[in-house]
């Protein structure tokens, strides 16, 4: 039972995590040079709607397996958790946070404004250039965010 609820996990990690470095690396440079911001901003919002169900459910059975994986692993140790995997189950968990946050304003806030602006029949150019930065930069958090994530779930095996 612990070693499929750990590979579920690690999958649904990969595919969360991949999602947001797939986003930031090849969605929202996709045609940079040639299609307008607009068209650009359009065809990034269809894609995340598409994966917004997933991701969904990716994020609750993430939750599901880890407490699952937090149970076996204790139930291993017979109570006996040291306290330095505590303190990196902590940090692991404020960062998982933080990236569900981020991507909740990301997508859901900055996106469906990006999303009203590009489709106006007049809209503000710079704000709206203004409001994609800001998307891109999130994204950029994220990716760091993710990154350590992923690093501090890699120390949690060690302690």
């Amino acid at each position: 039972m612990q070693s499929i609820t750990l590979w579920v996990h690690l999958i649904l990690a990969i595919f969360w995590i991949g999602s947001i470095f797939v986003t930031r690396l090849v969605l929202v440079r996709v045609g940079a040079d040639e299609v307008g911001l607009r068209e650009r901003i359009r065809w990034l919002q269809m894609v995340e709607k598409r994966l917004a169900r997933p991701t969904m459910l990716s994020l609750l059975l993430l939750v599901l397996t880890g407490m699952m994986n937090l149970g076996v692993y204790a139930h291993a140790a017979g109570g006996h958790i040291s306290s330095a995997f505590w303190m990196v189950l902590g940090v692991k968990m404020v960062f998982f946070i933080v990236l569900v946050g981020l991507s909740g304003v990301r997508s859901h806030r900055l996106g469906s404004k990006l999303t009203e602006l590009s489709s106006s029949n007049e809209p503000d150019d710079e704000v709206l250039e203004g409001l994609w930065k800001k998307s891109c930069n999130l994204l950029n958090a994220q990716c760091v965010l993710a990154a350590l994530l992923v690093l501090f779930a890699l120390l949690l095996r060690r302690v």
